[in-house]
């Protein structure tokens, strides 16, 4: 699902911007994302929502690979990162990194918490259910507590969830919580 939000969000630069457009790959990842949040959010309304359907849907950005300046322009830019990557682990100073991995250890004991709370049962994993179970969201205004982060986050878990057949909760905040640190770690 990482790699199809990155080949989305390239395709997107790639589409709008020109074959010239060098971007970083967090601009990549969040263009990606939010174009997985606007057909995700549009496919919810209606009773489509079988994994293999989404699984149809994730795949798809990969045929604009079959394009060889695409394709050319995505393994140049795949290189850049790794290289850039490697120059920075090079750069790294051994104080910065204790207290970088100290932060990481304190964050990840609240971030990788299991489901368990009573807002996942009745409000975060209702998504997923009602998906699996109806195929459909039912947009209940008085029952459900509305906030646009949160949101965006249950549609994510609900999709892989959905695709996955199982509560894909833990590897998900794993991912976010991955790219939250490299964000950390530029700054």
């Amino acid at each position: 699902f990482l790699l199809s939000i990155a080949v989305l969000g390239r395709l997107l630069f790639f589409l709008l911007a020109g074959q010239e457009q060098s971007v970083r790959f967090y601009e990549v990842l969040i263009a990606g994302l939010i174009g997985w949040l606007s057909i995700f959010g549009v496919c919810i309304h209606f009773p489509i929502n079988y994994p293999i359907v989404y699984v149809v849907i994730v795949l798809l950005p990969f045929s604009a690979l079959f394009s060889p300046v695409f394709r050319s322009q995505c393994c140049w830019q795949c290189f850049t990162s790794i290289k850039n990557f490697s120059q920075l682990l090079a750069s790294i100073n051994r104080w910065h990194f204790l207290v970088f991995v100290w932060f990481v250890g304190f964050v990840a004991t609240y971030a990788l918490l299991p489901v368990v709370l009573t807002d996942d049962s009745s409000y975060h994993l209702s998504m997923w259910t009602q998906l699996t179970y109806r195929h459909q969201y039912l947009f209940d205004a008085k029952t459900v507590i509305w906030a646009v982060s949160p949101f965006s986050v249950d549609l994510i878990h609900s999709i892989i969830s959905l695709v996955t057949g199982t509560n894909a909760r833990a590897s998900m905040n794993l991912i976010l919580y991955i790219l939250l640190l490299a964000g950390l770690w530029r700054l």
